[in-house]
């Protein structure tokens, strides 16, 4: 069973013992079967209790999982949070500590703890999605989470070490928010969980807004993940209690060494000639997972005044599971079209680097701004958490997530051709890493006090 004394926030310390112990096996149900499967009945055998006792300490099926899911959230965001405070004690200058944020990323991308929580803060955040109690809970706590490294940031910003101009608790979302859309490249069967071009990309944006505006970052050769590199990270990972690394086969991505991004033929590609059944009950499950999540969807529900019966779902998909998998699939890549052909529009009046980059600008503002691209984001990231409990419609998504970067990549390639972009820099690592931005965003999203800012010099 976890062990819950240091994962939670005060207020459930003081809980009676009865009710930690209910936690704890609550929180280890869904680490082994995630909230599709959860049962009760294993926790009262886990705990020993009768229903009516565990009834007594919470009122409710819904309750008891939406407070086990915030202890998991704040868990998996303790390890990072935690991890950097650790790393910058003892920074007295500006290249100590970028030095601990480029060993930190390196621990995010290979150590085995960070992979695990990582999955489990999307798993959470996908049921916040559509639960707002939950969602509520984890932006309390996630801010409680990050306040001794905002802590240790706001000192060196006194001592100058870093810029003082910068938002410290919006730029740690936003910076936590990016390590949660790496997902984007683990899933992605053509990058998998480690990608060198992804590495630079991120390590170049966690630091440029650690220094004033007037200031361009500098590579400093050590940055580079060499072997003795590899061996110095291996020895934090154990004292910092951070798991094993996952080493990579090579250091380059598969992308940075392709002369265009590959090709690959997506799992809910639309059908040219879609027969209207098998469209009806698409649409209805994606408006329904939207409304409720899935936990809550019923067959009945979905065939509620549709005059199509039961046999047609099992016709068409196999049952309830296919069925939800191809909505899920649809719902992770609509509008991706739509943006696509937009973004491809605004590149074509672009004539210089400065535009371009004011291009770029222009995007991550409507991206964060405009209300049918803010639920593009949430609905994404509500898909991508149901699918972590599930191997086969991860894979699934993976395909998809393959074909929308080898989409978005064509831009960036076009855009280095007419000598837009810097070619130094992997593109369609670039890209990727955008997107998982967009969709890290609603770490800031869900926090009231911070979701109107964005770090400066982002």
């Amino acid at each position: 069973m976890v062990e819950l004394a240091s994962e939670l926030p005060k207020r459930v310390e003081e809980f009676h013992p009865t009710k930690r112990a209910i936690l704890a096996a609550a929180v280890d149900e869904l680490d082994l079967v995630g909230q599709r499967n959860f049962r009760i009945a294993r926790v009262i055998a886990e705990t020993g209790l009768s229903y009516s006792s565990l009834y007594h300490h919470v009122d409710s099926r819904e309750n008891l999982v939406r407070e086990a899911q915030a202890i998991r959230f704040v868990r998996a965001t303790d390890l990072a949070a935690t991890t950097f405070a650790q790393l910058l004690h003892g920074a007295e200058s500006t290249e100590d500590f970028f030095d601990a944020l480029v060993t930190l990323i390196d621990l995010i991308l290979l150590g085995s703890h960070f992979r695990r929580e990582r999955e489990r803060r999307i798993e959470v955040l996908g049921f916040a999605m559509t639960d707002e109690d939950l969602e509520q809970r984890i932006g309390e706590q996630q801010r409680v989470a990050f306040a001794p490294v905002a802590m240790l940031m706001r000192e060196a910003q006194a001592r100058g070490v870093i810029n003082h101009e910068l938002q410290i608790e919006t730029y740690l979302l936003w910076l936590s928010g990016i390590q949660l859309g790496h997902i984007l490249a683990e899933i992605d069967p053509t990058v998998g969980a480690y990608s060198a071009g992804w590495r630079e990309v991120a390590i170049r944006a966690y630091l440029q807004p650690l220094l004033p505006r007037d200031l361009r970052l500098q590579w400093p050769h050590h940055w580079g993940l060499d072997t003795q590199r590899i061996r110095r990270l291996s020895a934090t990972a154990q004292s910092l209690g951070c798991g094993t690394l996952t080493l990579p086969a090579h250091t380059d991505s598969p992308l940075a060494t392709a002369d265009s991004p590959p090709k690959v033929q997506g799992y809910a590609t639309p059908e040219p000639s879609m027969h209207p059944t098998k469209r009806a009950l698409i649409d209805r499950t994606k408006l329904l997972l939207l409304s409720y999540g899935e936990e809550s969807l019923r067959i009945t529900d979905i065939l509620d005044g549709l005059n199509i019966s039961v046999t047609s779902i099992y016709h068409f998909f196999g049952g309830r599971e296919g069925l939800v998998d191809a909505a899920s699939c649809e719902l992770f890549i609509d509008g991706s079209g739509r943006l696509f052909e937009a973004s491809e529009m605004a590149l074509a009046h672009v004539a210089s680097g400065e535009e371009f980059v004011a291009l770029i600008e222009q995007m991550l503002r409507i991206n964060s701004s405009d209300e049918l691209l803010v639920r593009r984001h949430r609905w994404r990231l509500q898909v991508l958490g149901a699918a972590i409990s599930r191997p086969q419609l991860l894979v699934a998504l993976g395909a998809e997530q393959a074909a929308l970067l080898s989409q978005f990549a064509q831009i960036g390639h076009r855009a280095i051709e007419r000598g837009l972009f810097r070619e130094d820099l992997d593109c369609a690592a670039a890209m990727l890493w955008l997107q998982g931005t967009q969709l890290g965003r609603a770490l800031i999203e869900i926090d009231a006090e911070h979701a109107s800012r964005e770090p400066r010099n982002a």
